[in-house]
């Protein structure tokens, strides 16, 4: 009875809309919105890795980071990615079993955090994997949904990154920051060479009297101390935001290309073929260029006091445990309407005729007009994922400052919430008048 019933039980997978789920990762840095407000007691699982050899942890991983995409123009308010088109990468032929398995819960974004070294992601679910840029994957397909793909790694971590970024996407302005340029003059005096010149910065964050915390950032305001200044020279505590924009800043003043970026940093397991990676993992970094390695990762945040609430064994084990629930538990699949009527075939053919009574009168029965109100809600629905991942702008933000998006939004709750229904003329106008906001504001 209990191996006819299990696969007959409804799935957990927490599918949904990707964007209700917190998990701490975000595509773009901003100081001026003020975006991160990460919560240790709200810290959830959001990604699991399984090792498939028994290759040492440490070398399927690197530095315990898992990157997820490079932000490398920064205005003084922002990280954002480079623009350009997708990078293609060359087939790299299946020559040997992948290095890691990764079940991805819902993200607000496309991107499949992979370790240093990765040559390879292919899937496991129902979804199109591509090369989003150098190092950098993304799964297409599937938004909102959990994720499962597989990883293959070579030996050298600081390969696959890409060359040299263009310099206008790496400038330093000392106007924005005079401090920190007065900061970089001091620490490379008399600084002979590139060694030398990254050896003073990181000593640096390790010398100076640095903290971790993992407080919200006050959001910029222009004529206010930046929240990268006050932190360097004033608070010097807070989140891997700040240690790694100031990194950053701190290499490029001293004449050294660096970037941001986003993804996870996570806790080497004592025990065990399984990763458990929460929301509040969730990292920032620096990546500095060096002519004979190419892109280097450099993490000035030093890492968070832990506090255990059980022993360590006792959590590893636990956690592991979690891990493989979620994969061969909560995500199994099963063709459960065959198993359905070959368990119950003879139930079946008891009421067949019962069914088909019901199926007759579900055809003959009058159609339902089309519910236009949801089909509007679609459509705001869609013209607020393409502002947030094609044009990489906050719906919020876009509706304050934009007149003609302020307007559309108005007419839209007059239309959705109306004592009268939408037509299909008001339908039509509405998405012609977003595809134009989209266009106006690419």
């Amino acid at each position: 009875s209990s191996l006819l019933i299990f696969p007959l039980l409804p799935r957990s997978q927490w599918h949904g809309s990707g964007t209700d789920a917190y998990i701490g990762y975000n595509d773009v840095v901003n100081f001026q919105q003020g975006i991160l407000r990460w919560k240790e007691r709200d810290s959830k699982p959001v990604l699991w890795i399984y090792r498939q050899s028994e290759t040492p942890w440490e070398k399927l991983v690197p530095f315990f980071l898992l990157r997820g995409q490079a932000l490398e123009r920064f205005d003084g308010n922002e990280w954002s990615a480079r623009p350009g088109k997708e990078i293609p990468r060359p087939h790299v032929p299946v020559s040997r079993k992948p290095d890691l398995e990764i079940l991805r819960q819902p993200f607000p974004s496309d991107i499949l955090p992979v370790p240093y070294g990765t040559i390879r992601a292919r899937s496991l679910s129902d979804f199109l994997v591509i090369s989003h840029g150098p190092g950098e994957w993304a799964g297409h397909g599937k938004f909102g949904q959990s994720l499962r793909y597989l990883v293959e790694a070579e030996d050298s971590n600081s390969k696959n990154l890409g060359e040299k970024s263009e310099a206008s996407n790496l400038l330093f302005d000392p106007k924005l920051f005079p401090r920190i340029s007065a900061l970089a003059k001091d620490l490379q005096k008399a600084a002979t060479g590139e060694g030398e010149k990254l050896s003073r910065v990181k000593s640096y964050f390790a010398k100076e009297d640095f903290s971790y915390e993992l407080l919200p950032v006050d959001a910029y305001v222009k004529g206010n101390v930046h929240p990268v200044e006050k932190f360097l020279f004033e608070a010097r505590k807070g989140h891997c935001e700040l240690f790694a924009t100031a990194g950053a800043l701190l290499l490029r003043a001293s004449g050294i290309p660096a970037r941001l970026v986003v993804g996870f940093r996570v806790r080497a397991p004592s025990r065990g073929n399984a990763i458990t990676v929460k929301s509040s993992e969730a990292h920032s970094w620096v990546e500095y260029w060096s002519a004979s390695k190419g892109w280097v990762p450099f993490d000035p945040t030093p890492p968070a006091k832990e506090s255990l609430w059980m022993g360590e064994g006792f959590r590893d084990a636990y956690e592991v445990l979690q891990a493989y629930w979620h994969r061969d538990i909560l995500e199994y699949e099963v063709d459960r309407d065959r198993l359905l009527g070959l368990a119950f075939k003879t139930l079946a053919l008891i009421f067949v005729s019962f069914f088909a009574a019901l199926a007759f009168k579900f055809i003959k029965k009058r159609k339902r007009s089309p519910n236009t109100r949801e089909r509007l809600f679609r459509i705001r629905e869609k013209f607020e994922e393409s502002l947030l991942y094609r044009n990489g702008l906050l719906p919020n933000a876009v509706y304050e400052k934009s007149p003609e998006a302020g307007e559309w939004r108005e007419c839209y709750k007059r239309l959705r919430f109306g004592r009268i229904p939408p037509t299909e003329g008001d339908l039509r106008e509405m998405k012609g008048r977003a595809r134009e906001l989209l266009r106006i504001l690419a």
